[in-house]
């Protein structure tokens, strides 16, 4: 079968470049320290960790099949416990077909998956509401703790904005509450 090969395109001899002066000053980003580990673990191998026995992965959802694959290599004799929530992945979309996706990575035969679904978290208030937000079906109850209800608040500038915030945290310290987070979305928000 022939196969065609044509010529890297403009964006990748862009990427390539950048790489290369990153590591012309011995700067390696995040996602290229990926793909080298990996291709030294290949290249060179590893054998220093092949004692461990189990690894417990957490926060699953975030790791990209790349560095399943590093697991897989650095500890070849153990067995793994991952945990994840898809309603919690910060980068990329996921959904439970992610989990099949590792076993294989990973290359075990005999795995399990459970499903836990009593949040522990928040209030059921607070549940009920961030649930709309989520694309998949959930059946997720919540641990005995009733509270208010979420509200959505707007203002017309960071004066009123000031202003409402204010009126909420007095709220709060009148309603006896110990300690009272702000929790913005961005830094330069916070401020």
């Amino acid at each position: 079968e022939d196969i065609a090969v044509s010529a890297p395109s403009e964006d990748i001899k862009k990427i390539c470049a950048y790489t290369a002066e990153n590591l012309e000053e011995s700067c390696l980003h995040y996602d290229d320290a990926i793909a080298a580990a990996y291709l030294a673990l290949k290249l060179a191998g590893i054998s220093e960790y092949r004692h461990i026995r189990h690894v417990v992965i957490d926060e699953a959802q975030d790791y990209y099949p790349l560095q399943y694959e590093i697991f897989r290599l650095l500890f070849p004799a153990a067995r793994f416990t991952v945990l994840g929530d898809m309603n919690q992945t910060i980068i990329k979309k996921e959904d439970l077909s992610f989990y099949d996706q590792v076993q294989t990575i990973l290359q075990r035969k005999k795995a399990s998956l459970i499903t836990l679904n009593k949040s522990f978290r928040c209030t059921g208030e607070i549940l009920n509401y961030s649930l709309q937000f989520t694309d998949q079906s959930c059946e997720i109850e919540c641990f005995n703790r009733r509270g208010d209800s979420p509200k959505i608040l707007t203002a017309d500038d960071s004066e009123g904005l000031a202003e409402m915030i204010d009126a909420e945290v007095n709220l709060c310290r009148q309603k006896g509450f110990q300690s009272i987070a702000l929790i913005c979305k961005t830094a330069a928000n916070c401020e």
